[in-house]
Parts: structure tokens; sequence; C-alpha cells
């Protein structure tokens, strides 16, 4: 009952977690570092899958030259068009990353 009427109030002076730990403004600074350090990692992650995708996918162009099916030229362009798409999807995480970091540690 307490947790739920001081979130209902927006007490700056304090903020009640879910599992009734309080999180006081002595150490807001911290867990907004810590969450940034959280948004960070998810967006390496998520950069390191899209890799990976690229990996997989110039693989196939690759084996697909090989076997016949993409000319030479047909595989380069390809390839080129994977990378700006890779290039891309990279900008927008870090983007998206910078965003949330700046949106978690606003005052």
């Amino acid at each position: 009952m307490i947790k739920e009427k001081l979130q209902e109030r927006k007490l700056p002076e304090l903020l009640v977690m879910n599992n009734g730990d309080a999180v006081t403004p002595e150490n807001w600074e911290e867990r907004r570092k810590e969450l940034t350090k959280v948004v960070k990692k998810m967006g390496e992650d998520t950069k390191v899958a899209v890799r990976n995708l690229r990996r997989d996918a110039n693989d196939k162009v690759k084996k697909m030259e090989k076997a016949g099916d993409f000319t030479e030229d047909d595989s380069k362009k390809t390839l080129e068009d994977i990378q700006k798409l890779i290039d891309k999807a990279v900008k927008d995480i870090d983007g998206i990353v910078a965003d949330k970091e700046k949106e978690i540690m606003e005052v």
C-alpha cells in the first residue's frame, strides 16, 4: 500500500522498486549508469547478430557464384549491396543506443 501511494504521488525523493528496495536520489545516477551499460551491451549484441547475418549472406552468394548461379560481377554487386544494408543497420543501432542513453541520463 505504501509503495502504491509513493508511486501515485510520484515523489522525487524516493522511488520504490517492485522488489521493495528503495532507490534514493543519491544512487539514481549510479543506477542510470548501470542501465546505460545494459543498453550498450544490448546494442553490441545486436550488431554482432547483424554481422553474423552478413557473413551467412556473403557465404550464400559465394556458393551461388561457385555453382554458376551468379556471375562474378553479380556476386560483387550483391556483396556490396549486403554491406550497404549492414552499414545502415549498424548506424541505426548506434543511433537508437545513443538516443536511449540520452533518455536514461536525463534528470
